[in-house]
């Protein structure tokens, strides 16, 4: 009797339609494909934000040593980012860009002799990044002049590959080249094909311009695909018939350096090319070729002027070249001080000072003239012009000196000498100076003697201000700042110390004044 009703209340199991079950599965399918890649590019974009915030901080780092003029960490920090830009894939993001930039400033920093380096590393920043602007932080004339050339030779590079005709045909097997600079070295089998412009995989920014007499850096970026083995430049200097080759050092994987050599660079221009070898000797990579090289025309820069590549209009001359250093320096310095008092008066040797500081007013002028034993050693002959204000007049009560008035005049100045040393460090705009300067002479300074009453030239009496004279054997070192306004003239802020003795004192000056470098 039950069974009917048994049956009827148990559930009915229903069955998933076919199309239903199709879906699920390729709904799970899909999902087990996409979540792992999309869990892998969140990581790989995590990663790479990590590289971009690390080389951030490392050209902040370097930005940091570059105002505390360490220039040669600034260096090594910034060349350190570069090479984690290689690492993370970095080699055509922003910030490798701004890292060239800054590699760029620093290297002008270091003087004349690597102001060819920093330009090179601007066009590195501008091929990467072509509307980079100078970082506020290092913005300068001398900065802004370098980064125009650098634009200046880009855009000329850039002119004549978009006319430059196609390589003709695959890269052959090369002759061999040597390792060492030879005048008897090969070109490669195939140097004699036309082709200026650089094999697909092979990166290296024409050189267009240098100075004569200098060493020509030549940097040079190879693709993995190439599989190079063997990056060489291969030069001609002016008027010679063969090509000579010096092979690339790979300081990172796929970037490799090297220079053309001061040797090669004394006439007006000098070719070269650039060729690629792997591990077989095959020759799978070149920009330029033995017939048809890359040119670089070398300026006179002790007579060369550069002109604005938009209005033609003059600039200032080069900045001065490593073979045109500094002869000589003129200075002009004025200032005060203020030094230890002790002794007798000058005008009565009776009155005993009470030890103290006392000053030298009003002030003192030093002019200077000087030779460069070195650009960053000067050696100079300096006066010390002091002008007194602010002493008595005292009368003698015996009535048997200084004229029929017999009222005794104060002194009015004091003159010293000096031969004196200074090291300057570096040819940044703030240039930090060290001195010692030893001479013979006088420095004054003010006393009050309050037991003397007899002075003055009114008919009341006042207290005695007198000077007291220290010396004449005067010596001491010195410091200060050089901050250039240009290659030739500048302003200079210092301080001097002077122990003066038989006549004890220790004495420092304040001074500003302005340098003039022939």
């Amino acid at each position: 009797m039950l069974q009917p009703y048994l049956e009827r209340s148990a559930p009915t199991r229903r069955r998933i339609p076919a199309f239903a079950r199709f879906v699920v599965g390729a709904v799970i399918a899909l999902g087990t494909q996409v979540a792992p890649r999309a869990w892998a590019q969140v990581e790989d974009d995590s990663a790479l934000s990590a590289a971009i915030e690390e080389v951030t901080k490392l050209n902040k780092s370097a930005l940091d040593d570059y105002d505390g003029l360490n220039f040669d960490v600034a260096r090594q920090t910034l060349e350190g980012a570069l090479d984690l830009c290689a690492k993370q894939g970095l080699d055509n993001h922003a910030i490798k860009a701004r890292t060239h930039f800054h590699l760029g400033v620093v290297l002008l920093a270091g003087g004349a002799a690597q102001r060819d380096q920093a330009i090179k590393q601007f066009q590195l920043a501008l091929s990467i990044e072509p509307d980079i602007t100078p970082t506020p932080r290092v913005s300068s004339p001398e900065v802004q002049d370098a980064f125009n050339e650098a634009k200046t030779a880009t855009a000329a590079a850039a002119r004549a590959a978009t006319t430059a005709p196609e390589s003709p045909g695959s890269p052959a097997k090369s002759a061999g080249s040597e390792q060492k600079a030879s005048p008897s070295a090969t070109a490669p089998a195939d140097a004699e094909a036309p082709s200026p412009v650089a094999t697909p995989g092979l990166s290296h920014d024409a050189i267009n311009s240098a100075a004569q007499g200098s060493v020509i850096p030549i940097g040079v970026t190879t693709d993995a695909s190439l599989a190079a083995k063997k990056v060489a430049i291969w030069f001609r200097p002016d008027g010679e018939a063969k090509f000579v080759s010096i092979p690339l050092k790979e300081y990172s994987p796929g970037n490799w350096s090297g220079a053309i050599p001061a040797s090669a660079t004394s006439g007006d221009e000098v070719d070269y090319f650039v060729s690629v070898e792997n591990d077989e000797g095959e020759l799978v990579a070149k920009h330029g070729t033995a017939s048809t090289p890359l040119v670089i025309t070398l300026r006179n820069v002790t007579v060369a002027t550069r002109k604005n590549a938009d209005s033609g209009e003059s600039e200032e001359p080069e900045r001065r070249p490593p073979s045109e250093e500094p002869s000589w320096f003129l200075g002009l310095a004025v200032g005060s001080g203020v030094g230890w008092v002790s002794g007798n008066g000058d005008i009565n040797n009776q009155d005993k000072a009470t030890s103290g500081f006392g000053s030298s007013q009003l002030g003192h002028a030093l002019p200077e003239i000087g030779y460069f034993v070195s650009p960053d050693f000067v050696l100079s002959l300096q006066m010390r012009i002091q002008v007194v204000s602010g002493a008595t007049s005292e009368r003698d009560l015996s009535n048997s000196m200084c004229g029929p008035t017999h009222v005794c005049s104060p002194a009015k100045g004091a003159l010293a000498a000096f031969g004196r040393l200074t090291w300057l460090f570096g040819e940044n705009t703030f240039a930090p100076y060290l001195s010692v300067a030893a001479g013979a002479g006088q420095i004054r300074h003010l006393a009050t003697f309050p037991k003397g009453v007899n002075c003055g030239n009114g008919a009341q009496p006042v207290k005695c201000v007198d000077t007291v004279t220290a010396g004449p054997i005067l010596l001491g070192p010195g410091a200060g700042l050089l901050v250039r306004a240009s290659r030739s003239f500048g302003l200079t802020l210092g301080v001097n110390t002077l122990l003066g003795f038989p006549d004890f004192t220790f004495h420092v000056d304040f001074n500003a004044g302005i340098a003039v470098i022939l």
